[in-house]
Formats: C-alpha cells, structure tokens, sequence
C-alpha cells in the first residue's frame, strides 16, 4: 500500500514479486510526482499483478496528515479504499476456529 508513494525506480525488477497494491496519491504532489505511482501501476498493470489506484485532484503530499496539506475528502475517501482493499486481500484466521 503506497499513500503518496510510488515507484523508485529500481524497484522495477522486483514488481514480480510485489503482493497486491494499492496506491493513493494526489496529483498536485510537489514532493512525489504523481508519475512514479502510475509508472508503477503500469508496471504491475503489465506483469498481471493484483493493484488498485486512485489519483486525488488538486491534492497535496500528505493529505491525510493534520495540518497545511490535509484534505478532508482524499483522507475519507483514502480511509475507505484502504479498508476495503485489506479487507479484500488480507484475511486473517479466527483463533480458535
């Protein structure tokens, strides 16, 4: 999961081996370009891997963090995707099932 993150790019030759990913950035990052998470959608995109991705509008680095940069409707929205997205792909066992 990559909030405001992305691909460095060496990480290229590993994208075989990545779990599923979901990646939620802003595309008025100034810390972060927006490209480096859609470059690493592609490439995921490519080897058949499992990832899901939203791009906020107008949204800053570390919009789901309190101060200058928080955005109220990225961080929801954010929240939401984040959940459901570990609810769909992280399962844990019932102990003592």
């Amino acid at each position: 999961m990559a909030y405001y993150g992305g691909a460095l790019p060496s990480l290229g030759v590993y994208v075989h081996n990545l779990p599923p990913v979901l990646l939620l950035h802003g595309d008025a990052d100034s810390l972060m370009p927006v490209s480096r998470s859609q470059v690493l959608y592609k490439a995921l995109v490519r080897h058949g891997k499992t990832v899901e991705m939203a791009i906020y509008p107008g949204v800053e680095h570390g919009f789901n963090v309190t101060g200058a940069r928080y955005d109220l409707q990225a961080d929801a929205d954010a929240q939401k995707r984040t959940l459901m997205f570990l609810d769909k792909y992280l399962k844990f066992s019932e102990v003592g099932k």
